[in-house]
């Protein structure tokens, strides 16, 4: 019957409920109908409806993706305690024996709290401070106070109402509280006041003056300070203050700088009430203490306003917001957490009033950590300076400020700081070096808030000849680079060009196959990092405690029992009061340079990394596009070093130009592709295809029958063949193409010169002799440099590349080489600025032997005894020249090459002189 009667009267409840809950939704002016129906609908979902269990996995999975978004925006506190309040949420509800299934509840509750969040990453994470539990509060009192007394009389038990009651036993059972409150104080007893003297007079004998007034003493002074303390800080007036007040308000503070009645926060600067004093701290030392609590007061602000712009509850800062900026805010509010942590310990001191803490001791207390404080301050305002500046100079600037802040802690031996700024710069350098990571990882550069130094340039696709030298741009200043990237900048743009090339050619890394992309560098310098600085020093496990205060002994004056207690509890602090910290480094006693810890951690880890891209690209370009042939095809047909598969082709050239045919035909340059490929082809066929011939000017042809800027070779390097044979490079091949072939066309002319049909001429025998002579001179100048350039240099030289090819490691170097190369080469042909006049006079001899060739074809009688002296009397003073300045050059300098030049070249002057 009791069951039936509650369920009725539950059933009432929930049908009212219902009720008002329908006539709140329901519009004005509803028909009784429609309220009918709704009450009748509400009423059966809430005894018949069964909703669906919810999915434990969707739930679970919904938390990971939550956690990975805090991971991601650099809050991975925030993940780590998210997810250790959900497993102690499922641990409590799931009862006192641990691993028992979960249940619905669980889980429901939790996606109701999923559903309520809405930007999880802009919340603030506040530790909760667990409540202090006093030992004594077990204690019954209650029964201590009323023994031996007789029972008190419970209202309960007694059956009369208080409507029995008459209203003059109600005046009787009831104090009158107005009357008491409103009769004036007693007097105070004898003893306290020869206390209070007795502790007055030992302290001292007059308070120090404030304005010409002395300070209240005795009675009146402790009535003073008991209406300051009745009416709390909200006096905005001036008046002496006690100075725990003081302390509270300044923690208050120090935890979360706002208005207060001591401090006043305006524009991130705070400032003290000036009108403060206090009974035993003079003006000045009062003003000094607030004043330099209110400066770190400041720094806290202005930190946490740049820490709220990160999580976007703020824009102060917001222009500068990147992912390197909210690693230094996250590391930031977690120095922050940590800082305030310890003042919420001191908090609790002044709150159990075990002990007496003064502004001064409070000061001592907060010393080291308003030191590193300071340090963290400094370098964020050092930043500030280039808020104007791009993106990529202020995260430069960030790294750099914290790198030489290292340096300045360790070199001062401060290393509780040092280590404090090494946790902060390794925080602040995760996005950079996940950014690196991912890069080299995958080859895609995703720089698109422009903080990082290494840009992409999308005007150049990765089959142009320029993607090596113009793909990646540098945002910033190599010299403005912080200290982990000075050394080793280019080579890592060297690895993440060669990635992106792997990538497009479809090869990889066999070692990052099972690597994951963008977060095992990082996690290896962590690891590294840890492993030096905790195998230096061990891990300190001992709380760091408050220094005693060195008191002087109480004397015989000052000998009273209560100033003796108060002196104990204020020079000694307790011992329990931890440097609380959540940092990931150990506190050390020393700490290695920060140099040494790039040197030892992250440069060998990226090195590593580097080396195994560069060498998997030149793997792939040796053995899958034979960059070798390519090369040694270069060598073959731009220096001419297997001219006999051409010879056909050359010859037949050199004999177009002596007849100068070629001049009337318009076709000239196609018929010469023609014969080349017909020359190739039978040799090879894919070379055939690659090279063609490009006439520039048959003028110049016509003019000088030589070869300089006239005619050039087109190599067609396919890609990614042409990274390394590009444009410019063939240029400066032609340039060596163009004297190597005048050279052989005036050897070719001069050994091609026809003595039988000069026979049949009748000339004088002293001008044919001369002519004879003249011919043998010019042959034996043009073979000492024909053999000077193809042995002495090409081939040795060639010699000297292979070497050099087979110890490079990167394409950079072998690019770097190939230069060399091609630079070593033109300054050995002359073609170097510096031996100009060397050039100029070989080439006068070759344009002097052309000449000599041409008027030679229409017949020797053409010649006279005049002009073949004037020729000899030009070739002599060429060779002269060329034999002198070669050999003062060989004295100045050790040039092998050119001696052996200066050797044959003099000893054909002297040949010449002596058949004079």
């Amino acid at each position: 019957m009791a069951a039936s009667i509650k369920k009725l009267h539950r059933d009432r409840k929930v049908e009212k409920g219902a009720e008002r809950l329908i006539r709140a939704a329901l519009t004005e002016g509803a028909s009784p109908e429609n309220l009918k129906k709704s009450l009748q609908f509400a009423l059966s979902n809430f005894e018949y409806h069964r909703y669906l269990d919810v999915n434990s996995h969707q739930i679970e999975k919904r938390l990971e993706r939550v956690y990975e978004k805090f991971a991601v925006n650099s809050q991975g506190r925030k993940a780590e305690r998210l997810e250790a309040l959900v497993e102690s949420f499922l641990e409590s509800l799931s009862g006192s024996k641990p691993g028992l299934p979960k249940t619905d509840a669980h889980y429901a509750i939790l996606s109701v709290l999923l559903n309520l969040s809405e930007t999880p990453t802009a919340s603030r994470v506040q530790d909760v401070v667990p409540s202090i539990h006093d030992e004594n509060e077990d204690f019954d009192w209650t029964s201590y106070l009323l023994s031996g007394l007789p029972p008190l009389k419970r209202f309960s038990d007694d059956s009369s109402t208080d409507e029995e009651w008459s209203d003059e036993e109600r005046e009787e059972g009831c104090p009158n509280f107005g009357q008491e409150f409103s009769q004036p104080s007693k007097e105070p007893d004898s003893t306290e006041t020869s206390s209070l003297e007795e502790l007055v007079g030992s302290v001292v004998n007059q308070y120090w003056r404030r304005d010409g007034q002395v300070c209240q003493q005795g009675e009146a002074m402790r009535m003073q300070l008991d209406q300051i303390s009745s009416r709390g800080l909200s006096d905005p007036g001036s008046g002496v203050i006690r100075e725990d007040q003081l302390v509270r308000e300044t923690l208050w503070l120090l935890m979360t700088p706002v208005d207060g009645y001591v401090y006043k926060v305006k524009d991130s600067v705070v400032s003290h009430n000036p009108s403060l004093c206090s009974s035993h701290l003079t003006e000045q030392s009062l003003c000094t203490l607030l004043r330099e609590f209110a400066h770190y007061g400041g720094m806290l602000h202005r930190l946490q306003s740049f820490v709220d712009s990160s999580h976007g509850l703020e824009d102060t800062y917001s222009d500068l917001m990147c992912a390197t900026s909210r690693g230094f805010a996250g590391a930031v509010e977690d120095f922050l957490q940590e800082f305030r942590a310890f003042v919420t310990s001191l908090e609790k001191m002044c709150i159990r009033a075990d002990s007496i803490m003064t502004l001064s001791t409070l000061k001592d207390s907060l010393a080291p950590w308003f030191h590193q404080l300071s340090v963290v301050h400094e370098v964020f305002h050092s930043c500030l300076k280039l808020r104007d500046a791009s993106l990529c100079s202020w995260v430069h600037t960030l790294i750099s400020q914290l790198e030489y802040a290292i340096s300045r802690e360790t070199q001062l031996s401060n290393m509780e700081s040092a280590s404090t700024i090494v946790a902060i710069w390794m925080k602040t350098m995760r996005p950079y070096i996940l950014f690196l990571d991912h890069w080299l990882t995958t080859g895609i550069l995703n720089n698109s808030t422009n903080e990082f130094i290494y840009s992409r340039n999308v005007g150049i696709t990765i089959d142009s000849d320029d993607y090596w030298g113009a793909s990646v741009v540098l945002a910033d200043e190599t010299d403005q680079l912080p200290l982990f990237l000075r050394t080793i900048y280019s080579y890592i743009m060297e690895a993440g060009k060669a990635m992106e090339l792997l990538q497009a050619m479809g090869f990889y890394v066999e070692d990052f196959a099972s690597r994951q992309p963008g977060a095992a560098l990082y996690s290896d310098f962590e690891e590294r990092t840890m492993r030096l600085l905790c195998g230096q020093c061990p891990v300190s496990t001992a709380p760091t405690t408050i220094t005693q205060m060195n008191v002087p002994p109480m004397t015989d004056d000052l000998a009273s029992p209560l100033l003796s207690e108060a002196f104990k509890g204020l020079c000694v602090l307790e011992e329990d009061v931890s440097h609380s910290t959540t940092s990931p480094l150990p506190d050390m006693s020393s700490i290695l340079p920060l140099e040494v810890l790039l040197d030892r951690g992250l440069h060998p880890l990226l090195f590593d990394l580097c080396s195994k891209i560069n060498g998997r690209l030149l793997e792939v370009l040796r053995e899958r596009h034979h960059l070798s042939g390519h090369l040694s095809n270069l060598k073959k047909y731009f220096l001419l070093e297997s001219l006999h598969d051409l010879y056909d082709f050359y010859t037949g050239l050199f004999d177009d130009l002596s007849t100068q045919e070629f001049g009337r035909d318009a076709l000239f340059e196609n018929i010469l592709n023609w014969k080349l490929h017909v020359s190739l082809k039978a040799s090879s066929l894919q070379d055939a295809d690659r090279l063609l011939v490009i006439v520039e000017s048959k003028d110049s042809l016509a003019q000088g029958g030589l070869f300089f800027n006239a005619l050039k070779l087109n190599y067609k390097a396919s890609w990614p063949v042409n990274i390394v044979i590009t444009p410019a490079c063939q240029d400066q091949y032609n340039q060596i193409y163009q004297f190597l072939l005048s050279v052989k066309r005036v050897k070719y002319c001069l050994e091609q010169i026809n003595f039988k049909a000069s026979r049949q001429e009748e000339i004088a025998q002293p001008l044919k002799h001369q002519l004879y002579l003249l011919r043998y001179r010019m042959l034996q100048f043009i073979n000492a440099i024909h053999d000077y350039l193809m042995t002495r240099i090409l081939h040795t030289t060639s010699h000297e590349f292979k070497d050099a090819l087979s110890s490079v490691n990167s394409l950079d170097g072998l690019i770097a080489t190939h230069e060399r190369y091609l630079a070593t080469i033109t300054e050995r042909c002359l073609l170097h600025p510096t031996t100009r006049l060397i050039r100029e006079a070989v080439v006068k001899v070759l344009h002097m032997a052309v000449r000599f060739h041409r008027k030679w074809q229409h017949g020797m009688h053409t010649f006279s005894m005049s002009q073949v002296a004037a020729i000899g009397k030009d070739f002599s003073n060429c060779s002269f020249f060329l034999s002198s300045t070669l050999h003062k050059v060989t004295k100045k300098a050790n040039l092998p090459h050119l001696e052996s030049l200066s050797q044959s070249i003099g000893a054909s002057h002297q040949g010449v002189e002596h058949s004079r």
